[in-house]
């Protein structure tokens, strides 16, 4: 008999971080019906461009990066897609954990929006590059007949370039930790949000590409897309970038290396068959009292 076990894990307190707030009460450049109303067009923007015709029929000849793409063609896995699943919720999910154990004000509400906003222009930019571009996934090309007859009954088969989860975990990180950043006075606490929220962002990357979701350029590009977006948008409201500690880049640095190596080297076990229900690993988003991390749930 199987047996589903939960297992917690990279689990992130932030006790230190609700007694070190900065007490600088900025509105963050929000208006609320302003920006309200902006991130709601952008939202609206997306379900819009999931409208536009793609062509299923559509083939590169040339990938972007040559034989490094070249090489992901080969690469499916619905366990690695799971994962990247629960990756990017949490992600997404941590910034907002952060915010709740703290309190909530009207402060608190204004950067909660300003987060928001941030994400659904990333997820709206990613959109319309995505349909005009319309690029096949690598599981497309895939030789495997079983994966062939699954990939011509996905509906975003075509939109590959550039990787949405990627775009958006570095949003959310890059959005997330500087929101955080503007309103804490631990170098500590600071250091933890950026290394823990890119570290993330890297294995979601990484596991789509595992997963045979996205080519490493769909990633590369996301992740920078994502980053630009998260950094630019906070800086448009509050009138300045973000300049961090050299603690925190140090954390950036170490976050990035950590998550790309740990998603790499984590196994994966035998690929599953495509048509079928069985899911050997999930991977979803876990709210403590004090914090957040990850639960990972397998069948054995």
């Amino acid at each position: 008999m199987r047996r589903l076990v939960s297992i917690a894990v990279l689990v992130v307190l932030v006790g230190s971080a609700r007694t070190s707030t900065a007490q600088n009460n900025s509105d963050y450049g929000v208006d609320w019906n302003t920006d309200g109303v902006l991130t709601a067009g952008a939202l609206a923007g997306v379900f819009f461009m999931m409208l536009v015709p793609v062509d299923p029929e559509n083939r590169w000849h040339k990938e972007l990066l040559g034989p490094l793409d070249e090489r992901t063609k080969d690469n499916f896995s619905r366990n690695a897609a799971h994962i990247s699943d629960g990756l990017i919720a949490t992600t997404v999910l941590a910034p907002l954990i952060l915010e709740a154990s703290r309190g909530f004000d009207e402060e608190a509400g204004r950067r909660t929006l300003l987060y928001g906003e941030t994400l659904a222009t990333s997820l709206f930019v990613n959109s319309v590059v995505k349909y005009t571009v319309q690029r096949p996934r690598p599981y497309v090309y895939h030789n495997d007949p079983k994966v062939k007859a699954w990939s011509a009954k996905q509906s975003d088969a075509q939109v590959s370039f550039y990787s949405g989860h990627a775009s958006m975990s570095f949003s959310a990180a890059a959005a997330g930790s500087i929101l955080f950043s503007l309103s804490s006075d631990s170098q500590g606490a600071k250091a933890a949000v950026w290394g823990t929220e890119l570290a993330l962002a890297s294995a979601t990357s990484v596991m789509r590409v595992r997963a045979g979701k996205h080519f490493p350029s769909d990633v590369l590009v996301g992740a920078l897309a994502g980053a630009a977006i998260g950094v630019v948008v906070p800086a448009l409201h509050t009138g300045s970038v973000y300049r961090p500690s050299a603690l925190e880049w140090g954390a950036m640095a170490g976050g990035l290396g950590v998550g790309t190596l740990l998603a790499k080297a984590f196994p994966l076990g035998d690929q599953v068959d495509p048509i079928g229900r069985f899911q050997a690993l999930k991977l979803a988003p876990l709210a403590t009292a004090h914090g957040g991390g990850l639960s990972l749930a397998a069948k054995f």
